[in-house]
């Protein structure tokens, strides 16, 4: 009889990498990850509230989904590819009595990213039809001037402190009155 050889394969052993946020967010530890490689870390998505970010509890609601770049040692940096709001967030706000007006843009900021955001107005009552397309072009007009003007981290910072929101609110309520004012969601489209 033959004798078996036995095979002994060695494994390699996963490290640890900690994740970071963007420069936008102060580059703040905000998970962990294993990989055997660097370059298995690269390209990994991780989603995160901005409360955990700021180190808040009042801002569970919004998310941030960021995707790791670079790979130095043990450290992984960061960029935003999108920002969004929860389902039960909207779902809380969203009520009856209310018309709701939804506007989808794809635009490009300042350093040339690509974005596709998504936006809601919320009106109390019934609102004629006219009075609906003037908010809208309120909206889309507002919107257009701040994303073609600013950088894709400063229009993230700008949605986060609800700076947009609050112009498009203030300009809009001169035609009829404003409930609330969302950007439900801002996606990166080009990597």
């Amino acid at each position: 009889m033959v004798a078996k050889k036995k095979v002994m394969l060695k494994k390699k052993k996963k490290r640890w990498f900690d994740i970071y946020s963007p420069k936008i967010f102060n580059e703040v530890v905000i998970g962990q990850t294993a990989a055997i490689d660097d370059k298995k870390v690269l390209g990994r998505t991780v989603i995160e509230s901005v409360g955990k970010i700021y180190r808040s509890g009042s801002r569970q609601f919004e998310k941030v989904k960021l995707k790791i770049v670079k790979v130095s040692e043990v450290k992984a940096e960061t960029q935003i590819q999108e920002y969004f709001l929860t389902n039960t967030y909207l779902s809380r706000i969203t009520r009856k009595r209310l018309t709701k007006l939804v506007d989808v843009s794809t635009l490009q900021t300042k350093d040339n990213v690509k974005v596709r955001i998504t936006g809601n107005i919320f009106l109390p009552g019934k609102v004629d039809v006219e009075k609906k397309k003037q908010i809208k072009k309120i909206y889309k007009d507002i919107l257009v001037k701040e994303v073609e003007g600013s950088t894709f981290d400063n229009l993230i910072l700008s949605v986060i402190h609800k700076r947009l929101q609050k112009k498009v609110s203030n300009e809009a309520k001169k035609i009829y009155p404003v409930k609330n004012v969302e950007i439900i969601k801002i996606k990166r489209l080009n990597r």
